[in-house]
């Protein structure tokens, strides 16, 4: 697997994470690190529900690496947020969690039920303060293990938990799951360039660095247009919305239609290069179901791993992550820079 979620909330969706969601979760233009949209998980009151949104890996890791970055607004500095790490039996493992009094960071082994003997071991607390309003970025590592397990939390690259001793909660070793919540007591939680990876390949196998997400749309056409326009106009202007309109699209109908776009150049800043991933939104304009998957081109094309198959009704589209690429497609030309991507052609085909 190696890199397990890239989740920027570019695309203008929460569909970036794919898990449980409740509340008032939505992306937002505040507390950005990088590009143009966070996520927003408002808080609630003490005694009452707060907004979560959870998301779901392919497969179940026991260690792994991650990259947050978290702001909270004035009111929510004083909540309880936090990241909790879940088993595929949707119990926690490892909770780490911010302590409005102290405004910082305390881990725990399992939740934080407060009903439940054993289920909320405090393993270990932060020092450094976090201020309202400021975008903090968390870095951090876990194992895993009843005996071996180990938690390092760094922010803004500074230790400021380091754990070694049990972090397993349950029965089941590992985690499969994410679950954010919004800050208990009122204000706003908000995170940005969220990436985890695990210890799998050649590849993003260690901490994800401090890098950002950034969305390149569709700003041409490319070698082949298949699909048919909603309207008289370039394919392009009709897919390249953020966040998605329901009022202009391109429909495929047959076995093997293929759609390709340029898309916008790289920005300038960006120095390094070091996972590139097709996304799209797709539904079916009547009740039913059709199949579509990712494609790129330098030239060639190549045709994403995973087949999706589509059942949501228009306008109610789903958000669809192609193949992850850490390398160009070609497999001998080695790691993208500007020059590369920028030549790459983006699209979606019905599998024929």
């Amino acid at each position: 697997m190696a890199r397990l979620l890239t989740a920027g909330f570019e695309t203008g969706s929460i569909q970036e994470l794919n898990g449980a969601t409740y509340g008032a979760v939505a992306v937002s233009a505040a507390g950005v690190r990088t590009g143009t949209y966070s996520l927003n998980l408002p808080g609630g009151s003490l005694l009452g529900a707060t907004t979560y949104q959870g998301h779901v890996f392919d497969a179940t890791v026991t260690e792994f690496f991650f990259r947050i970055a978290w702001e909270l607004d004035a009111s929510g500095i004083a909540g309880y947020p936090y990241v909790q790490f879940v088993d595929e039996n949707g119990s926690p493992q490892l909770t780490l969690r911010f302590n409005g009094p102290t405004q910082s960071f305390r881990l725990y082994r399992g939740g934080i039920d407060y009903n439940t003997p054993g289920n909320n071991v405090l393993l270990a607390s932060g020092n450094i303060v976090l201020r309202a309003g400021i975008l903090y970025l968390l870095e951090g590592t876990a194992i895993i293990d009843d005996a071996s397990g180990t938690f390092l939390l760094k922010i803004n690259a500074v230790t400021d938990i380091s754990y070694s001793g049990d972090t397993k909660a349950t029965a089941t070793a590992g985690v499969r799951s994410l679950m954010f919540l919004g800050p208990w007591g009122g204000g706003n939680l908000y995170i940005d360039d969220i990436a985890f990876n695990d210890t799998s390949g050649s590849f993003e196998n260690s901490y994800p660095g401090l890098g950002g997400i950034f969305f390149l749309k569709a700003n041409g056409a490319g070698a082949t247009q298949e699909w048919t326009p909603s309207a008289l106009l370039a394919h392009h202007t009709l897919v390249d919305d953020v966040p998605a309109n329901t009022t202009d699209w391109v429909q495929g109908e047959n076995a093997g239609d293929l759609e390709l776009f340029d898309i916008e150049d790289t920005p300038d800043y960006v120095t390094a290069i070091n996972v590139v991933q097709p996304a799209f939104q797709a539904a079916v304009a009547v009740s039913g179901s059709n199949e579509i998957r990712d494609v790129v081109s330098d030239g060639t094309e190549y045709s994403g791993d995973t087949t999706h198959t589509v059942i949501s009704i228009a306008p109610s589209y789903v958000l669809y992550l192609g193949k992850t690429y850490y390398e160009q497609p070609d497999g001998v030309s080695g790691a993208f820079d500007a020059t590369a991507l920028d030549a790459l052609q983006m699209g979606f085909e019905i599998p024929a």
